[in-house]
């Protein structure tokens, strides 16, 4: 009988010194109607203000080499559950680079993800734990990517890329440790 109402806005502020360098910082605003119980009985409402920061950066040190790093944050509740919301954290780092004459690109991107409060595998404690959000996921990985173009002429473009990734996930009852 009761939907969650969501509003949500997203703020960006932006400075680049000329075309070398941008940086870039944020927030993604939400506001949620979610039930309030009281007696055991649901009621209308309680608003929830919940803000998620971003931070961007990308430097162009030279016309082959672009360098980029990101943070953000995000989260997801789940509807009419006293849980906490489970909540993200994502740093990544990486370059792409241009070579013979911008015929060719190189990419690799780093990432690491944190998720706190998960609630999916892992039962709560037997004795003392209670019920609650007990799930940490660290998430690192890494993306490859290596792109040419083997051909080009007027009526005619023949690109090859060639990508490789790598990923490792870690689930814990343990707060996850790291820089996120």
């Amino acid at each position: 009988w009761w939907r969650t109402k969501l509003l949500a806005g997203h703020v960006e502020q932006r400075v680049s010194w000329g075309d070398r360098v941008v940086a870039a910082a944020g927030f993604r605003a939400d506001v949620r109607d979610v039930p309030a119980v009281v007696d055991n009985v649901y009621t209308c409402c309680d608003h929830d203000l919940v803000l998620h920061p971003h931070l961007r950066f990308e430097w162009s040190p030279t016309k082959a080499l672009d360098v980029r790093a990101a943070y953000g944050t995000a989260d997801q509740r789940i509807q009419g559950s006293a849980l906490k919301p489970e909540r993200t954290k994502e740093l990544e780092l990486g370059g792409r680079t241009r070579l013979a004459g911008g015929r060719a690109t190189s990419d690799a991107t780093f990432y690491a993800r944190r998720l706190s409060g998960g609630i999916g595998g892992i039962p709560p404690a037997p004795f003392g734990g209670g019920f609650g959000n007990p799930m940490r996921v660290l998430n690192t990985g890494v993306e490859l990517s290596l792109a040419g173009a083997v051909v080009r002429r007027e009526q005619l473009a023949w690109d090859v890329v060639v990508s490789a990734w790598g990923n490792r996930n870690r689930v814990s009852r343990a707060p996850a440790r790291g820089f996120l």
